[in-house]
């Protein structure tokens, strides 16, 4: 009973951190994909403010 629990603990463990890194890892990607968004944006309207002065 105890070694079955020990099991259980263990891979309740992995799993656990294996979908946290999992986490991290898409909220990583989420963030830089957000941020590359973001610096487009920002380039389109600086090239259309410049365009403009043109």
């Amino acid at each position: 009973m105890l070694y079955i629990s020990i099991i259980g603990h263990r891979l309740y463990h992995e799993t656990l951190i294996r979908w946290s890194l999992y986490i991290l890892i898409y909220n990583f990607l989420r963030i830089l994909t957000l941020r590359n968004y973001a610096l487009l944006h920002n380039v389109k309207i600086i090239k259309k403010k410049f365009l403009v002065h043109l």
